[in-house]
């Protein structure tokens, strides 16, 4: 079986908790590592037991050597205090002027400026495989529930929350330390992805705003609405000042209506629920676990980690356009600079 050879650079939370467990699995994906910093860089290595000879410190020697057939680049885009910005863009475009296709986490940038940049680089460069990692695009249950709507007719109207509490502030000082980046480009941009690309339509009517605690700078609260030219209305929600963790889709069709919900005692990441109603007959609506639709019971394969990266290595092989590619992700960071300017 010949491998697809994949590097990934940047070797912090997403490349070791979503990607690698799934890339490593892979019997068709041969990976490689690449980045800055020796202790990440040998602690990633010894952890997913990969041979010194794919490991590098340096993006171009790891290119020039191995020439991989795709990249991951997962570096943090954001400035945390007293750190420097990210070499995230940079990395990007070296990358897409190799002409290899491309796979980077979400959000494609920080600002739809810089997003429109990199997805015209990638359009310039002729790099027709690009990804960007909105994974619950690939939830099993979102998945599986849209199916049933689609079974019985249109999808009439869809809804998609995301709601944070104390985990995300400071606990000294009890505010977002994250200047200078908003909450919405950096965190609840999930659901807004999901609002724009579930209705598989483009939109014709947009409303959205936002909200702040009195005596708070940032911004906590994202709110948008969109009417879609197939007819669908899709709604987006967050707070970051709410009790708790929580994720809830809600999927409306033809006499069937399908709620996604999160168990609060599962992990952040899975333990998730659909609770389907048909036919006005609310004393027998059908209960789904993430699990019994994953392809393993593995946490990246409850939430779709497993699924968006088979599907990247996939249109790598075939050479073919992603759900996610960048021309599709820079719809998401447009929509989030309208919402921001509606404060």
């Amino acid at each position: 079986m010949d491998k697809t050879k994949v590097a990934v650079v940047g070797l912090g939370h997403a490349a070791n908790d979503f990607h690698l467990p799934c890339l490593t699995r892979f019997r068709d994906v041969q990976v490689s590592l690449c980045d800055a910093w020796p202790d990440r860089l040998d602690e990633s290595k010894a952890k997913w037991k990969i041979p010194h000879r794919r490991c590098f410190g340096d993006l171009d020697e790891m290119m020039d050597k191995l020439d991989p057939d795709a990249v991951y680049v997962t570096i943090p885009q954001y400035i945390w205090r007293g750190r420097k910005p990210s070499p995230h863009p940079q990395v990007v475009r070296s990358v897409l002027a190799r002409g290899k296709p491309i796979f980077v986490e979400k959000p494609l940038a920080m600002n739809y400026p810089d997003a429109k940049a990199l997805a015209d680089a990638a359009e310039e460069a002729g790099v027709g495989t690009t990804q960007v990692g909105y994974q619950r695009r690939f939830n099993p249950l979102l998945r599986e529930g849209l199916k049933r709507v689609y079974d019985r007719g249109p999808l009439l109207n869809c809804s998609f929350g995301f709601f944070k509490g104390a985990d995300v502030y400071d606990p000294e000082t009890n505010v977002i330390p994250i200047p200078p980046y908003d909450m919405l480009t950096l965190d609840m941009i999930h659901c807004l992805d999901l609002m724009q690309s579930v209705p598989k339509a483009e939109i014709v009517e947009f409303f959205s705003t936002t909200g702040r605690v009195d005596g708070e700078p940032e911004l906590t609260q994202f709110h948008a609405m969109a009417k879609f030219d197939n007819g669908c209305t899709s709604i987006f929600t967050s707070n970051m000042r709410a009790g708790a963790r929580m994720l809830n889709f809600q999927l409306h069709g033809i006499r069937i209506s399908v709620y996604i919900t999160m168990n609060p005692k599962g992990s952040h990441y899975s333990a998730m629920t659909a609770t389907i109603f048909t036919d006005d007959d609310f004393q027998n609506p059908q209960i789904i676990r993430d699990y019994q639709v994953a392809p393993n019971r593995s946490s990246q394969a409850c939430v779709g980690f497993w699924q968006e990266n088979r599907h990247f290595i996939d249109c790598v092989k075939s050479s073919s356009r992603t759900e996610c590619d960048f021309a599709d992700a820079l719809k998401t960071n447009e929509l989030c600079e309208a919402v921001l300017k509606s404060s």
